[in-house]
């Protein structure tokens, strides 16, 4: 039987779990969101784990998880130095910031094929938990030498019939990722500050609108548009304009 998916990329789905992780108090809550936005995705099970470096993050290993009890085990050593150099998921988040899907069969997109190659193992141990196929979301912060959130199902889909799924699950990953290190004690606590300018470009981006329709419809240029893009880029400390608006989201720089 294969996963009852949602089909569109529609940012508005991800906006209410936004602004409840905007003002989550514990992991617990953050948990909660994720389980709830999972399971109106189709997902069954999710899980989350975060590597500080050094001391820049009060816990030495932060995660949450709803896995099977026998597959959740595998997290325990992850704050290992030794497990993490022979984890393929590792290997892929700490390589690449790109999202990827993945099956039982050993199907896994967008990762280099040495890390498809070592990872046939897990995945195919990852079905035998009734975890049949699913999303890893990379997640790059100040301080953290790695992070992922991870959405599973217990269908038989194979990884290409989730790649419709990722653009609305990496948004949320991101705003994971900003309220878990405003709850741990991570270096995002003190919110940059932004200019009306680059407020309003963000704002157009967030419902959807290119730097061409932007700057069309505030009467600027579109070098312009995208020189503030940039810079709200480097203020919060991400890579591209999706990470921008749901980092600034969950900061409350700007209204969903």
């Amino acid at each position: 039987m294969s996963m009852n998916l949602t089909s569109a990329f529609d940012p508005t789905a991800v906006w209410s779990s936004f602004q409840r992780l905007a003002v989550a108090k514990d992991i617990a809550s953050v948990s909660a969101i994720v389980k709830e936005f999972a399971g109106s995705r189709g997902f069954n099970n999710s899980g989350f784990a975060l590597k500080p470096i050094g001391n820049h993050i009060s816990a030495n290993f932060v995660s949450f998880l709803d896995f099977p009890a026998e597959w959740a085990k595998r997290y325990q050593g992850l704050s290992s130095k030794r497990r993490n150099s022979a984890d393929p998921v590792i290997q892929h988040v700490t390589r690449s910031q790109i999202p990827t899907a993945w099956d039982r069969r050993g199907k896994v997109t967008f990762t280099a094929p040495t890390i498809a190659g070592s990872a046939r193992g897990l995945l195919g141990s990852a079905g035998e938990h009734g975890l049949h196929a699913g999303l890893t979301m990379p997640l790059l912060a100040q301080g953290v030498a790695w992070s992922y959130l991870v959405l599973t199902t217990r269908a038989t889909s194979n990884a290409n019939d989730l790649l419709a799924e990722l653009p609305c699950s990496h948004l949320l990953a991101q705003g994971v990722i900003v309220a878990m290190l405003r709850i741990v004690g991570g270096p995002d606590d003190n919110r940059p500050t932004l200019t009306p300018g680059e407020r309003e470009v963000l704002h157009w981006s967030a419902v959807g609108k290119t730097s061409w329709e932007t700057s069309v419809i505030l009467g600027i240029s579109e070098h312009t548009v995208n020189f503030r893009l940039q810079s709200v880029c480097r203020k919060l400390g991400v890579r591209g304009r999706t990470a921008a608006v749901s980092r600034a989201l969950v900061l409350g720089l700007i209204a969903p």
